[in-house]
């Protein structure tokens, strides 16, 4: 990873290699970093970029479990916060609005959802620990993005996650391969529409639809 970037085209950031090949599928050539998997490899992964010169936009994708009964298996879920289980402060992203604007407004194969992200540091399993995750008001889990939401202090920065696993089926279940594949159409399909993710211009956007 390089401390110097001289493009202001998103930077795309995939903790695993099917997540990574999924979203170097929609980058359309764009820079995609596959950054390991948990808190340890995702504090590293942001620990290098905070040394990185100018303020261009990171994307964090991957696949998500989700908290809420109204998710479904390749429902994108972009995150207006990033919660901890470890009881850290929430991370708040404020470009997640105008994001999922962008997003709602193209034809993807997946629902488009707003809200809170918890991050764990081992993937949840069984009813109860799911239960307990959303009864902190995240609709969705996964196991990097709070570590990386400080990068929002630097960079315009948003997450991006597709379910996977819904209330009821765990992330190993009879469902998961079609659950994945929904999830990996959703994040290649997301990160074309983001390929052209500008925060000024969509700042500019909005204001003329507020009007």
């Amino acid at each position: 990873m390089s401390a110097l970037r001289a493009s202001a085209a998103p930077l795309f950031l995939a903790p695993l290699r099917t997540e990574a090949l999924a979203v170097r599928r929609g980058a359309r050539g764009g820079e995609v970093i596959r950054i390991g998997m948990g808190p340890v490899r995702a504090t590293a992964a942001r620990t290098r970029l905070e040394r990185s010169s100018g303020e261009f936009p990171i994307v964090l994708l991957g696949f998500a479990g989700a908290l809420s009964a109204s998710l479904r298996a390749g429902d994108l879920v972009v995150a207006s916060a990033c919660l901890s289980s470890d009881g850290d402060d929430p991370v708040l992203l404020p470009d997640a609005p105008s994001v999922a604007k962008l997003l709602g407004s193209a034809t993807l194969p997946g629902a488009i959802h707003l809200g809170p992200v918890l991050s764990t540091p081992r993937v949840l399993r069984g009813a109860k620990a799911r239960a307990d995750a959303g009864a902190r008001g995240a609709i969705a889990v996964d196991m990097e993005s709070r570590w990386c939401a400080p990068l929002s202090r630097t960079h315009p920065f948003v997450v991006v996650r597709a379910v996977v696993d819904v209330p009821g089926h765990d992330v190993v279940s009879m469902a998961t391969p079609m659950a994945t594949w929904k999830a990996v159409r959703s994040l290649a399909a997301a990160t074309s529409v983001l390929c052209n993710w500008s925060p000024i211009a969509l700042d500019d956007d909005c204001k003329v639809g507020d009007h």
